[in-house]
């Protein structure tokens, strides 16, 4: 029978909606129970009334902070197979097994692909095209199989605003969900307001070196609280929010990589850019300890440490652009590579509020525009540094 996916919100606003589905409920299940000579019923109404805890997705905690989602979550799912596992075991029926030999359940409360709750499909796979997307629950994976993606989920957003994702994963545990590429994987982006991947916390890695993701304009952009990149090609407008690359190859030439709180480059390839005024990686804490971080128009952060032996490429050409500006502080070790360019009529090639610290044997070469300072900062502290500094007024200050 049906349950009431509002009776565990227990807040004063949701009263009206709470009762009126309660009563709707009622209705239906006095219907279903009217005549059950030819069928049995799953009573997951009283299941879901006498949970310990919400066995659906749906919340409020005020009029700001509410998802009417009425799909069970991943308990409910398992309240679900629990009583009807129970009552094929009661009538005799195929399925009854014990519970301990049950298919896992997943753990995301729902998950959009291409415009289908793949969580409701036949053998979790949805048709993208001429290839398809496959989750695996138990190991909370999504494959996209040379997928082509072309039709969005609409959801609301935290502001009430309503927002368009073509991979939405409606799953708000610390647990992320990893996305498995397998050959060529396109999400086609028809508006502004799109987004290709809407998740909270994200791994994408490839079967091959060569499998990618790419995500086509007008906005195309990967939004997660945080998002790792283990392998693959991946290419999108934009990547937000915390970020880090581990290998593969990240290309964000439109937004680049944007991360409220960090952006790591452990190895890989990244080329990052933006408009004009705009960072090609931009956070506030901004880490770069390997790989190759090329094509970055600047970079933009509030502290940021370069060690081991990455090379770094950034040119900006914005007229009032720094091309490496770390607010409160830059320290530099290891071996790593760093060409830092600047051709606007005002910004430095690397420049910090704070100070400037230098270690080991790194390759710097900083260019600034007539009049602008290759490096300044309030203070450097040089060891064995070679460096080279152009321009007509350039000086390290």
């Amino acid at each position: 029978n049906q349950y009431n996916p509002y009776s565990h919100i227990e807040n004063s606003f949701a009263t009206d909606i709470v009762d009126a589905f309660e009563q709707g409920v009622q209705l239906l299940n006095f219907a279903i129970g009217s005549n059950t000579d030819d069928y049995d019923v799953a009573d997951v109404y009283t299941v879901f009334e006498d949970a310990d805890q919400n066995p659906c997705n749906a919340y409020l905690t005020s009029i700001m902070d509410f998802n009417l989602d009425f799909h069970p979550n991943a308990y409910g799912h398992q309240l679900i197979a629990e009583e009807i596992n129970a009552l094929l075991t009661e009538i005799g029926e195929p399925g009854g097994e014990d519970p301990g030999s049950e298919a896992p359940e997943p753990q995301a409360g729902g998950l959009w692909v291409n415009g289908e709750n793949i969580l409701d499909a036949t053998d979790y796979t949805v048709q993208c095209g001429g290839g398809k997307a496959v989750y695996d629950p138990e190991a909370n994976t999504l494959t996209l199989d040379n997928a082509t993606i072309t039709t969005a989920h609409e959801f609301l957003r935290w502001n009430d605003d309503l927002g368009y994702a073509y991979i939405y994963v409606d799953y708000y545990e610390e647990n992320p969900m990893t996305i498995i590429l397998r050959g060529e994987n396109t999400i086609v982006s028809s508006s502004e307001n799109d987004i290709g991947v809407f998740a909270n916390h994200l791994i994408i890695k490839a079967e091959d070196p060569d499998a990618a993701l790419t995500i086509s304009e007008p906005l195309s952009i990967i939004d997660c609280v945080s998002i790792v990149v283990e392998s693959g090609t991946i290419s999108a407008n934009a990547l937000f929010d915390n970020m880090t690359v581990r290998g593969g190859s990240v290309i964000a030439e439109g937004y680049g990589l944007d991360g409220w709180n960090s952006i790591t480059i452990e190895g890989g390839t990244v080329a990052a850019s933006g408009p004009e005024e705009y960072a090609g990686i931009r956070g506030s804490k901004v880490t770069i300890s390997g790989g190759t971080s090329g094509e970055v128009c600047c970079i933009y952060s509030l502290d940021m440490t370069v060690n081991g032996s990455p090379t770094i490429t950034v040119e900006a050409s914005g007229p009032n652009a720094n091309g490496i500006y770390a607010r409160d502080g830059l320290a530099v070790s290891g071996s790593p590579t760093i060409t830092a360019t600047t051709s606007g009529e005002v910004g430095n090639a690397i420049y910090t509020n704070g100070d400037v610290t230098i270690s080991g044997s790194p390759t710097i070469t900083a260019t600034a525009g007539a009049g602008q300072a290759a490096i300044g900062a309030g203070g450097i502290t040089v060891n064995d540094l070679p460096y080279v500094c152009t321009g007509s007024a350039a000086h390290i200050a």
